[in-house]
């Protein structure tokens, strides 16, 4: 049949053979693997972050509700020391919620 069994014979079979692959090749082709890449997932760009900033919104505006009522004044250290940690809280809070909205499938859109 005229076939080698012996499968280094053969350059594109033999094993850790690059073949005609030069590293200007390689390159080129990784480049257009990549553009390529992008440009699919870019077609999908608006409409996450159009997802992201819907998603986002009312956490936005708690917050900012919350730093216009946070009150700094002068008080004592025990005072403060309250007041600090119920607004860790409140933050740590809001980050869990911003967070979740962020970890939502962009399946939809």
């Amino acid at each position: 049949l005229g076939v080698s069994a012996d499968p280094s014979a053969h350059p594109t079979t033999s094993r850790g053979s690059t073949g005609d692959w030069s590293p200007e090749r390689r390159m080129r082709a990784l480049s257009s693997a990549l553009t390529n890449t992008i440009s699919y997932y870019a077609q999908f760009e608006a409409n996450i972050k159009a997802a992201i900033v819907a998603g986002l919104a009312p956490h936005e505006k708690d917050l900012a509700d919350f730093v216009q009522l946070a009150k700094w004044e002068d008080r004592g250290y025990y005072s403060m020391r309250t007041s600090t940690e119920k607004a860790q809280r409140h933050l740590h809070k809001l980050r869990r919620r911003a967070e979740d909205a962020l970890k939502e499938p962009a399946a939809g859109t």
